[in-house]
């Protein structure tokens, strides 16, 4: 087994040098005590994420809509004030995303999955189904989603990737090469 997951790491790691994809853009689903996850660190794959499951919701914000903003601050609300768990929250985050089509490229395989897991409101926040549950129901797991949200999870935490906007730091980024280019203009526009 052990020799097994080294291999693994050691393909994951390739993989991401060919691609060019640091480290620290990747993430792995970790619920499971998080022993892959901390093969890889230990060994190539420094800075990955360790994804879990289990647990509370996150700190981070979900969407912009603006359904989905807090009644007080008028700011997007953020995993834990919307889902009653961290396995709520990575399951149905990517729900708001493609609402606002801002995912492409969905395989046939990955929207079944993606549709499978029941959920209910209670007190105001969403709770899925369990895993457990959804594997009697449908007769198997749907990993190939788990991936899909770890990976979607990663987008949100280094990216700030939010439903419904740009990602924080893109946005940075752009607010910051517009100014640039203002300032350029302005610039021109003087000396002229």
């Amino acid at each position: 087994q052990e020799d097994f997951q080294y291999e693994m790491i050691q393909q994951i790691h390739d993989l991401s040098l060919k691609l060019g994809i640091p480290n620290q853009w990747m993430g792995v689903d970790a619920s499971a005590g998080g022993i892959f996850w901390s093969i890889g660190e230990r060994e190539l794959l420094k800075g990955w994420h360790a994804v879990s499951f289990a647990g509370a919701a996150s700190d981070l914000p979900v969407s912009a809509q603006y359904a989905m903003r807090n009644e007080v601050t008028g700011k997007p609300q953020v995993g834990k004030e919307l889902f009653h768990n961290m396995a709520s929250e990575l399951c149905f985050a990517a729900r708001y995303f493609l609402e606002c089509e801002q995912l492409k490229g969905i395989t046939p395989d990955l929207a079944w999955e993606m549709t499978q897991r029941k959920y209910v409101r209670r007190t105001r926040k969403i709770i899925i189904e369990s895993k457990t549950d959804m594997k009697k129901r449908i007769g198997k797991s749907h990993d190939l989603f788990d991936s899909f949200a770890v990976g979607l999870f990663v987008a949100r935490k280094i990216f700030g990737a939010m439903a419904g906007s740009e990602a924080i730091e893109e946005k940075k980024r752009l607010n910051k090469e517009t100014f640039k280019k203002l300032k350029q203009s302005l610039t021109l526009r003087k000396n002229w």
